[in-house]
């Protein structure tokens, strides 16, 4: 972990950078001194990360400097893990503040940007006030007393705590067909494959096995699996059966996007519930297909009857489909692109922490006395965010469903849900 320091001059980098090294470099306030960059190894939590000063620019503009200093100022930007961008927070936001937020924006340094409200124990100021510079990530420090510096440096660790979870993978999505028996699985896969590729029967787990096809769509490849009908009840008399059921749910844990096949024809059952509770559980990115629309009676009591029982799939959309006639089933592959797209959807920590800073600005959530630090998105299939808070304690279920909701608004994901961790600034918090 490389961090670099950057502010205008008297805004107590070298401070911050001293009480962070447990150094005492001389800092020279002359005008116009030469200085060259300062760089220490300090220990974070068992960790041995870098820190360096920005040279010069405490007593100089950046257009002032010579070009072998900016050559340098440039250089720690490009290779630095995380900024801290300094400000004074008794004086406010400055021009020279704007001048340098300006030269990380040209540089496209912005995203690795934590910004320090320093001199904290020079008066109170509010945070607030520095909400225009459009930095996401902000703590009020204490260069004096080291007031905040902890968790300063903690918010680092998003910028380099999940670096090997975002690799991409040649690999088609995985995509399984799933219902209770009869419900019109394999009918629609034949549909997919304009061949008879299973045997379709009205005789309750006809499909046994699941059945893998590689599907090439102009919304690109991915492989479907057609599963052997799940039925929950009466498991034990029927061997092979129960094996398919065991089978199926196993598929369901290893798939990308679920396809849910629901009769609506007939009711929602307990063992539609059941296959809810798996995609659920294993959060899994999910399209409702209302199968057999061309013999459904009463929609808006089907929708109403899906509503109720299917609350915990609100993020999945619904597709009304023939399986039969083949009626919508070609809207099938986008719907498949858009929720594996979401399923895989990824920000990086700037955009994640300016996204929920929106979110917080329209105050529909109580916050009183409950702070997020900061958050990162930590995984992938599904989004996965960290919120680090104050006190986990504080942030209770009710926050997982709000922040999920507004997320998968705010990035406008489709078909996926979201996972949300809440974690202390201490480990075992």
């Amino acid at each position: 972990m490389k961090i670099f320091l950057i502010g205008r001059f008297s805004v107590g980098k070298s401070s911050l950078f001293n009480k962070i090294t447990k150094k005492r470099n001389i800092v020279m306030e002359e005008k116009g001194t030469t200085r060259d960059i300062l760089r220490e190894d300090f220990e974070f939590e068992g960790r041995t990360w870098t820190i360096t000063d920005s040279a010069g620019m405490e007593t100089q503009a950046y257009s002032n400097l010579f070009e072998g200093q900016k050559q340098m100022i440039l250089e720690e930007m490009r290779t630095a893990n995380v900024i801290f961008f300094v400000v004074d927070g008794v004086a406010g936001v400055t021009p020279m503040d704007w001048d340098v937020l300006q030269l990380l924006r040209e540089n496209n340094a912005i995203e690795k940007v934590i910004l320090l409200i320093n001199k904290l124990d020079k008066g109170k100021f509010s945070e607030s006030d520095f909400y225009e510079l459009g930095l996401p990530i902000q703590f009020a420090v204490s260069a004096m007393s080291g007031t905040g510096l902890y968790d300063a440096l903690e918010a680092c660790k998003a910028f380099e705590e999940y670096p090997a979870l975002f690799e991409e993978t040649d690999l088609p999505p995985k995509v399984v067909i799933v219902g209770r028996p009869n419900a019109g699985k394999s009918t629609l896969l034949n549909s997919f494959l304009k061949t008879n590729r299973c045997l379709v029967s009205d005789e309750e787990f006809t499909t046994r096995d699941p059945i893998k096809e590689r599907i090439n769509t102009k919304y690109g490849s991915f492989d479907l699996i057609d599963t052997a009908g799940i039925r929950f009840n009466r498991l034990k008399e029927f061997g092979p059966v129960y094996l398919g059921m065991k089978r199926t749910l196993r598929i369901i844990e290893q798939s990308d996007v679920v396809l849910f096949v629901l009769d609506s024809s007939d009711h929602v059952y307990r063992e539609d519930q059941r296959i809810m509770d798996a995609i659920k559980e294993n959060k899994k990115a999910c399209i409702l297909l209302m199968n057999k629309m061309d013999i459904l009676p009463d929609r808006e009591a089907f929708e109403k009857e899906v509503d109720l029982k299917f609350r915990y799939l609100d993020f999945a959309p619904r597709l009304y489909i023939s399986a039969k006639t083949s009626k919508h089933t070609e809207k099938i592959p986008a719907l498949i692109q858009q929720a594996y797209a979401s399923y895989t959807s990824r920000q990086n920590t700037h955009q994640v922490n300016k996204m929920i800073q929106q979110i917080l600005t329209d105050g529909s959530l109580p916050m009183n006395n409950r702070k997020i630090l900061y958050i990162t998105q930590a995984d992938i299939k599904p989004p996965t965010f960290v919120f680090f808070v104050n006190k986990t304690a504080l942030f209770d279920q009710s926050y997982i469903n709000f922040f999920s909701k507004r997320i998968i608004e705010s990035m406008k994901l489709v078909g996926t849900p979201v996972d949300i961790i809440f974690k202390g600034r201490r480990d075992n918090d």
